[in-house]
């Protein structure tokens, strides 16, 4: 079994890499990954499909559909306020967004083209566009836009003000 962060406010299982709770959101930075102990109620997630020596098949880590990869930003704060996100997408309030995200809190914080969003070599990443503004993931503070920062499912990535939860779209 892997290392996971169990939140001690709410008990959820994290991921290791994550440092706020997909849950409760509670910081989890300080909480040391552990291996949950396995017992007769313990429900295991399958591994993902690993590539065979078939040409044909090819996984697909970024949830790529037949047109492109595609995630989403769920608002934390209100999980039914979703943006769907496609390979190479940059997100923002401005007209020239390729995705405008209006109707969250502290928009006004939220450049006109605040961040890209892309797969490379079967991996998430976003970059901040190098307004005046920032993005964080998972609690680290970027503002150059020369750092391509790796997101994973349950990230939480936060546009200035604005905390989103990162989710993969199959």
């Amino acid at each position: 079994m892997t290392a996971v962060r169990i939140c001690p406010d709410c008990g959820q299982q994290n991921a290791a890499h994550l440092v706020f709770c997909t849950k409760c959101q509670m910081d989890i930075s300080t909480v040391p990954p552990e291996v949950p102990e396995v017992t007769e109620q313990t429900i295991t997630t399958p591994a993902p499909p690993q590539k065979t020596s078939d040409a044909t098949s090819v996984v697909k880590p970024c949830g790529q559909k037949s047109d492109g990869a595609v995630c989403s930003l769920e608002l934390v704060s209100d999980s039914n306020v979703v943006f769907n996100v496609q390979d190479g997408q940059v997100v923002g309030r401005g007209d020239k967004a390729d995705v405008r995200i209006t109707g969250v809190p502290d928009i006004d914080a939220i450049s006109r083209l605040h961040a890209k969003f892309f797969c490379k070599n079967g991996q998430w990443y976003v970059q901040h566009m190098g307004s005046t503004n920032f993005i964080k993931v998972d609690g680290q503070t970027y503002t150059d836009h020369d750092s391509e920062v790796a997101v994973y499912e349950g990230s939480i990535v936060v546009l200035s003000l604005t905390p989103f939860t990162f989710r993969v779209v199959d």
